[in-house]
C-alpha cells in the first residue's frame, strides 16, 4: 500500500467521525474511576495489538486514542503500549527498510502509533529510558520521506516531554473519581469555576 492515506487531510465525515470518537473516549479516560478507565485501556489495547487498518482515519484516531490513554494515567498504560510498540516495529522494521525510498504500510502505522505515545511527562520517559532509546534506535536510521518524518515527529516528542516542566493538577481531580460518590460527586468539579 502508498502512503497516501496518511496524508493530514480528512473529508467532513471522515473528520466528524474522528474528533466524535476522540471526544467520547476522552471523556471516558480523563473523568472516570480507574476501573473503568482500565476497561477501555484493556479494550483499546486488545484492539491495537489484534488489528492493523489501511486507513489513515483509523490510524490516525487509534494513534490519538493510545495518546489520550497514556497521558490520563500514564503509570498504568505507557509501559503496556511502549512494549507492544516496540515489538511491532522491530518485527516491521528489516536491515532494508533502512534504504527504501518508502516504507511499507506496515511500518509506517506503527510510526504513527509512535509518533503519538511520547505525549506524557517526563518522569514517564525518564522511567522507561532504555526502551524509549530502543525506539529511536529503531526508527531514526529510516531514510525515506514519510519515516523521516514520524522519526522526527517522535524524536520531537520525546524531547519536548523530558525538557518541559508543569504542574499536573489534574491528578488530585482524577483519584477522587474513585472515591463513592457520596464522598465525591464529580460534577460539582465539572461545574467548577477556572481562574
Amino acid at each position: 500500500a502508498s502512503n497516501s492515506q496518511f496524508s493530514p487531510r480528512f473529508d467532513t465525515e471522515e473528520y466528524v467521525l474522528h474528533n466524535g470518537i476522540l471526544m467520547v473516549y476522552k471523556g471516558i479516560v480523563m473523568h472516570s474511576s480507574k476501573e473503568i478507565y482500565e476497561l477501555a485501556a484493556n479494550r483499546l489495547y486488545q484492539f491495537v495489538s489484534e488489528s492493523l487498518y489501511d486507513s489513515h482515519v483509523v490510524a490516525s484516531t487509534v494513534s490519538e486514542m493510545i495518546s489520550l490513554t497514556v497521558r490520563a494515567r500514564p503509570e498504568i498504560s505507557f509501559q503496556r503500549f511502549l512494549t507492544l510498540i516496540t515489538k511491532k516495529l522491530k518485527e516491521a522494521i528489516t536491515s532494508e527498510s533502512y534504504e527504501e525510498e518508502k516504507v511499507n504500510f506496515t511500518i509506517t502505522y506503527w510510526l504513527l502509533l509512535a509518533s503519538d505515545l511520547f505525549r506524557v511527562q517526563a518522569p514517564c520517559i525518564l522511567k522507561h529510558a532504555e526502551e524509549v532509546k530502543e525506539v529511536l534506535r529503531l526508527v531514526l536510521p529510516i531514510k525515506c520521506a514519510i519515516g523521516v518524518m514520524f522519526a522526527c515527529k517522535i524524536l520531537q516528542r520525546v524531547l519536548r516531554s523530558v525538557t518541559i516542566c508543569y504542574q499536573d493538577v489534574d491528578r488530585a481531580a482524577l483519584d477522587n473519581y474513585d472515591l463513592p460518590l457520596d464522598q465525591n460527586l464529580p460534577i460539582r468539579s465539572w461545574a467548577a469555576r477556572l481562574d
